[in-house]
């Protein structure tokens, strides 16, 4: 009986070997519905909301919110009114479901309602730099008053007037920066668009804890490891899939891949 023993564990030695070196199965790619541009004209909207139609087609359910914001980020991009897309970003913002799609669009609603505020805020800034040759010390003696005063999230603000870049102190009020109060990285509608932030480049490690599939990433300010509804930096994780995940940030809907 040795003699085949030895053959047995030689067998299940050669198996392990070949297990090893044969590629490993790869997930499938995360769907294409996140790969718009950044930037579009009227002329390629329709094109790109077909694509973004047929890539969707085999997703489940609960992502329909996330690929109809998409919807209306493509139309954004393009550059058209305010107004003709400011409702429906508030019904988005306004949405009180707690799942992890509903609050991460939530967020990222209220990062473009915020723009569509401070393009207000500044026409009215601009309307006292006309008649006092300087941008005001407050909002308010601009007229910014009441809830206006407030950024989507319900904090004040974070207003300052500045100089321009190399000039002296007596400049000061001669150039201004307006953000959300605790969200400076959402930048004013004007610079979204013209040139929208780098898309973020994370490359996750998926984990099984009791059962649930967990994501851990490796930021510039440590590990985070976090379910779908988890936020990682200022992103927030909507989905879980295979091989893939859909998060949000202040400015679109993207993938990273584990």
């Amino acid at each position: 009986m040795l003699p085949f023993r030895r053959f047995a564990t030689l067998g299940a030695l050669v198996s392990s070997l070949f297990a090893l070196l044969a590629p490993a199965a790869q997930a499938a790619p995360p769907p294409a519905v996140w790969e718009a541009p950044e930037k579009l004209t009227e002329a390629d909207l329709a094109a790109a909301l077909k694509k973004l139609d047929e890539a969707a087609a085999p997703l489940p359910s609960l992502l329909l919110p996330a690929v109809k914001f998409q919807r209306l980020l493509l139309k954004i991009r393009t550059g058209t009114r305010v107004e003709d897309w400011r409702d429906e970003v508030k019904k988005f913002a306004s949405d009180a479901e707690k799942t992890p799609v509903g609050a991460g669009l939530r967020d990222l609603a209220l990062a473009w309602e915020a723009r569509a505020r401070m393009a207000e805020i500044d026409k009215a800034l601009r309307g006292y730099y006309r008649a006092n040759v300087r941008f005001p010390a407050k909002l308010s003696e601009a007229g910014v008053t009441g809830a206006a005063a407030n950024d989507p999230w319900g904090d004040a603000w974070a207003y300052s007037p500045t100089k321009p870049k190399g000039f002296s102190e007596k400049f000061v009020s001669q150039r201004y920066t307006l953000t959300p109060g605790k969200h400076p990285q959402a930048r004013s509608l004007e610079d979204t668009l013209a040139e929208p932030s780098p898309a973020k480049a994370w490359k996750p490690t998926a984990r099984d804890v009791s059962g649930q599939r967990v994501l851990e990433f490796r930021t510039a300010s440590g590990t985070v490891a976090t379910q779908a509804g988890g936020r990682v930096e200022d992103a927030t994780v909507l989905f879980i899939g295979d091989g893939w995940a859909v998060l949000t940030d202040l400015e679109r809907i993207f993938t990273v891949t584990f």
